[in-house]
């Protein structure tokens, strides 16, 4: 009776209603199989996974009268398979174009599911319907995915090392990123035949986008020669435990210290010391620049002195004074006017006198 009134509710046009008749149908049907599931799959975030049903053949001519249809098990619309083809109205928006079933293995009777990528969101129970116009809606397959991601294996930092008479205590933390879920941390010590699982302060911070974890966690030991220190970060879904170690301890001076206080002012000095050293170099590669660059100078000149150039300068000078008397009176001699000679051939000299200057 079901099966009919499914079969006549997918091929009538009130879309709304029968969205609302499917819901109410699988959910029913949910509750049945509440708490109960075939398989457990584990899929990785970021990678692809296949939630598995395998029921009877369904032959190429009788495709276009049967639905397949998987959810979850708060309702959410995963895939949708009806009329031979695969509908998208009815999908939760969390799968939209990430969930495909593979038509060319239903005649297999393969009505299993891909989701890619795979989200830290889609840790579920996931159901699926099948329904072929002939019988009542049938519960083929109900799949629990369990969502993971391996840790990378804990990087172990050391903080600073105080010694204090024989023992020596130091902060130590655990590092480990791009895991899911929240792992389990354990620390242990061992000294010789004595081993001890010291309670570490763990903190976890989780990725908005991703969903994989941080995980940070810091104890603080006797951390003395001989003893060997070590984390490990363990996944109870994928069993993974991975565990880094650190043997021995390098004792470093307290804070504070007369010998602490010697240290610091030793460094200070050291820091004064080769600024000193470094501006006495560039001082000197300054000077012997500037000691290049006048030596080229002088070979441009010819290594004429400035000097012997001002007197060459004045000589000139008067030879052009009395070259210019002369014309001058010539130029009277002749009844030409004196202004006019004088003025040209000073305008002429002065070219000439210009044309002999060397550089200062």
């Amino acid at each position: 009776m079901y099966g009919l009134s499914m079969a006549d509710a997918f091929a009538s046009k009130e879309k709304g209603c029968l969205k609302c008749l499917v819901l109410m149908f699988l959910s029913a049907v949910t509750v049945c199989q509440k708490n109960s599931w075939d398989i457990v799959i584990r899929g990785e975030i970021g990678k692809t996974v296949m939630l598995p049903c395998i029921h009877k053949a369904v032959p190429k001519e009788r495709q276009g009268n049967v639905m397949i249809y998987w959810q979850t098990e708060d309702d959410d619309v995963v895939h949708e398979f009806s009329k031979g083809k695969e509908g998208l109205q009815y999908l939760g928006e969390a799968y939209k174009n990430r969930t495909i079933i593979f038509t060319d293995q239903l005649e297999k009777g393969n009505f299993s599911v891909q989701i890619a990528p795979v989200r830290h969101t889609d840790a579920n129970v996931y159901i699926c319907y099948f329904n072929d116009a002939r019988s009542s809606m049938l519960n083929p397959c109900t799949v629990k995915l369990e969502v993971t991601a391996s840790f990378t294996d804990p990087s172990i930092n050391l903080g600073p090392c105080w010694k204090t008479g024989e023992q020596v205590e130091r902060n130590v933390s655990c590092i480990s990123n791009g895991g899911y879920p929240k792992p389990q941390v354990h620390w242990s010590i061992q000294n010789g035949e004595t081993l001890v699982h010291p309670q570490g302060e763990t903190n976890f911070t989780q990725d908005p986008d991703s969903g994989l974890y941080i995980v940070d966690s810091q104890v603080t030991v006797n951390f003395t020669e001989g003893l060997t220190i070590s984390c490990s970060i363990e996944n109870q879904k994928t069993g993974e435990n991975k565990t880094s170690s650190l043997r021995g301890c390098l004792t470093a001076v307290p804070p504070g210290s007369p010998v602490g206080i010697l240290v610091g002012a030793a460094c200070i000095i050291v820091l004064v010391m080769t600024g000193f050293f470094v501006w006495i170099v560039v001082s000197i590669k300054r000077n012997q620049r500037n000691e290049q660059q006048n030596t080229a100078l002088n070979e441009v000149t010819g290594n004429r002195d400035t000097n012997q150039l001002n007197a060459v300068s004045e000589d000139q000078q008067s030879s052009h004074r009395v070259v210019i008397q002369e014309l001058g009176e010539k130029g009277n001699e002749e009844g030409l006017p004196l202004n006019k000679t004088e003025n040209n051939q000073v305008e002429s000299v002065t070219l000439s006198t210009q044309v002999y200057m060397f550089p200062s």
